[in-house]
């Protein structure tokens, strides 16, 4: 043997024996180090085992330690044996924390599968979703620490996040839980300044009471800003200790601006509230074993007040809520759409729409025809003075509308059709009066004073109509006695009870510009109600109460009970009005009215708080 070639070394096999070569062999060289693993970004293809892999965002390698210097279960080690006819909607790791390396040659090839196919299988078993999650994990909470350029992924890890939400998130709630809470490490770490005065994004139910939402309610109260409409909206609909109701879930679209209008009617800029001593924290406990610990890993998220520990700000956003639920129940009870699910005893109208017509209803021309169709007809039916026949009349009017789409139209002709059937509460249009700006109201009130030009002239019953009309409308009321006197040359006959002006003055331009919204509508005040000389009607079913029908009982309440019996049922806020109308209270109308109904037929008129029920043996004893 060569002294100088060290390029092999050869051992003797013990002494030489007689007449025997001794034995040499070859010391192998010692093994590599494995090598390091590799992450593959989002769209770089790797080929593992004659497989190709396009969407990257993977570790790929033989060594890649956990926290605790076990292999990470997320790594794709290429050396490992892979069945590739494994089927991956089958669970073939048999456990809640898959591993790649620990896994069966089945299992191996059933997520490298799933891997090339996309990803997207909805087929999928959750165990593939759960290895590759740990991956994500990984890169997010450990690779970013060690290096901050790492950052500029978040992006594309969220919109992965929220990808495999939208297949797998409804299939598994452990993993949209865990999806979230990761969602949250990437937004917040760290957590931007001032998130109340941003628009604030759409939640899923399933998202819970988002911590974008608590930092940005703790941010505000931090910094002794009072809480944004929208910021109370989210909150009421994520809160767990605010109850919706099933109207408000059903409707979100007419729950939104009824909740706004009344929240900003309540506390103007908004709710202020008191910090309280329990700071807001974030604490991510890693899904993966390999980077589990007890004390999880903590955001700085500022110091800002908790408020899921504050019950006082919950119970005013649930009685903004309460305050909404008249108008939510008369939608639910007015609801046009059979398919959508209306409930057993609801009534429905059902009408013919063009082909291949868009959904309408919440075009602008639309809602502003509707609320005056829906304003004129809840007044006409609470003065006692609607009859079925003027619907033809509507149906007349609604039709010469030009600036509505015939399925527009044919929508109103049904609409007006359940209003007459099923009156909507008066307090039910408070909400949707609040909303409107005072140019919106003021063009309203003047759209209804034009509607009754078309009339020869005005009884005191109608001048009546309009000063609650104007009243509900927060609106001039000595413009409304200018523009009778304008119209006719003379006031009116009987002198009418209103309020105090407020002492707003129209905006003529903006009066103009809401006007273009309820064209040609100018005869139908008139029609409905000055038609009586062109269109003979019976009289109204109101039944007539004679002053010794309820003895003792002065004109007020004499004309108070006249009222009453034109309906079954009245909601409290209903009858506040009528009774504020003739200058009497309520409460103190009523024990008068059912004294005098005692005396003489020993029951009751009324009954009940909210709703008010008549008698009904009162109603066809006075009605006789």
């Amino acid at each position: 043997m060569n002294a100088d070639d060290d390029s092999k070394l050869l051992i003797s096999d013990g002494p030489d024996k007689a007449g025997e070569a001794p034995a040499d062999y070859l010391i192998p060289p010692p093994p590599s180090s494995p090598t390091m693993a590799r992450w593959y970004p989002r769209n770089e293809s790797v080929h593992i085992a004659g497989l190709s892999i396009a969407a990257g965002m993977l570790y790929v390698g033989e060594r890649l330690p956990g926290k605790y210097g076990t292999p990470d279960a997320c790594l794709i080690d290429p050396r490992k044996t892979v069945e590739w006819k494994a089927d991956y909607t089958q669970d073939h790791f048999h456990t809640d924390w898959p591993n790649y390396s620990d896994a069966s040659p089945r299992a191996r090839g059933a997520y490298l599968r799933w891997l090339a196919d996309g990803r997207s299988s909805p087929e999928a078993h959750i165990s593939n979703i759960w290895l590759f999650f740990y991956g994500l994990e990984r890169r997010v909470v450990i690779d970013a620490v060690a290096d901050h350029s790492i950052a500029a992924e978040f992006g594309q890890i969220a919109k992965e996040l929220h990808r495999l939400l939208k297949h797998y998130g409804a299939g598994s709630s452990d993993f949209t839980r865990q999806c979230y809470a990761l969602l949250n490490f990437l937004d917040f770490s760290p957590a931007p300044a001032r998130l109340y005065e941003r628009a604030i994004p759409e939640f899923p139910p399933e998202a819970g009471f988002a911590l974008y939402l608590r930092i940005a309610i703790g941010q505000a109260i931090a910094d002794n800003r009072p809480i944004p409409a929208e910021l109370a909206l989210a909150w009421a609909r994520c809160d767990p200790g605010v109850k919706l109701g099933a109207a408000a879930l059903r409707y979100p679209d007419v729950f939104r601006p009824l909740f706004l209008a009344q929240y900003r009617h309540v506390f103007g800029d908004g709710l202020t509230i008191t910090a309280g001593r329990r700071r807001l924290g974030y604490t991510y406990f890693p899904a993966s074993h390999a980077l589990r610990d007890e004390a999880g890993i903590s955001l700085d998220i500022g110091d800002i007040p908790d408020v899921t520990v504050l019950s006082e700000p919950a119970m005013a956003l649930q009685k903004i809520i309460d305050a909404c639920t008249p108008e939510l129940d008369a939608h639910h009870r007015l609801q046009h759409d059979v398919l959508s699910g209306a409930l057993a005893g609801t009534t429905v109208a059902l009408y013919a729409s063009p082909p291949d017509t868009d959904d309408e209803s919440s075009a602008p021309s639309c809602d502003t025809a509707s609320f005056s169709l829906e304003l004129l007809i809840v007044l006409a039916q609470a003065e006692g003075v609607w009859r079925d026949d003027k619907l033809a009349l509507l149906d007349r009017h609604i039709g010469s509308w030009g600036q509505l789409t015939p399925a527009r139209q044919q929508r109103l002709k049904a609409r007006s059709r359940l209003l007459s059937c099923e009156p909507v509460p008066m307090a039910s249009l408070q909400p949707r009066i609040a909303a409107l700006d005072q140019a919106g109201r003021d063009g309203v009130a003047s759209n209804l004073v034009a509607m009754a030009q078309a009339g020869a002239s005005l009884m005191p019953e109608e001048v009546s109509i309009l000063a609650r009309l104007f009243a509900l409308l927060d609106c001039d009321m000595a413009q409304l006695e200018q523009q009778v006197h304008a119209m006719f040359g003379a006031p009116v006959i009987e002198p009418m009870d209103r309020p105090a002006s407020s002492g707003i003055k129209l905006d003529l331009a903006r009066i103009a510009e809401l006007q273009q919204d309820s064209a040609r509508v100018a005869a139908l005040l008139g029609d409905i109600f000055s038609d009586e000389a062109a269109h003979p009607a019976p009289a109204v079913s109101t039944p007539v109460v004679e002053e010794s029908a309820l003895p003792g009982l002065d004109a007020a309440h004499s004309q108070f009970v006249r009222k009453l019996l034109a309906r079954v049922t009245w909601s409290r806020a209903e009858l506040v009005a009528m009774a504020g109308q003739l200058d009497i209270m309520l409460d103190g109308a009523l024990e008068r009215i059912n004294e005098a109904s005692l005396d003489a037929f020993d029951m009751p008129c009324t009954e009940g708080d909210d709703p008010i029920e008549i008698n009904p043996e009162i109603h066809e004893r006075i009605s006789a």
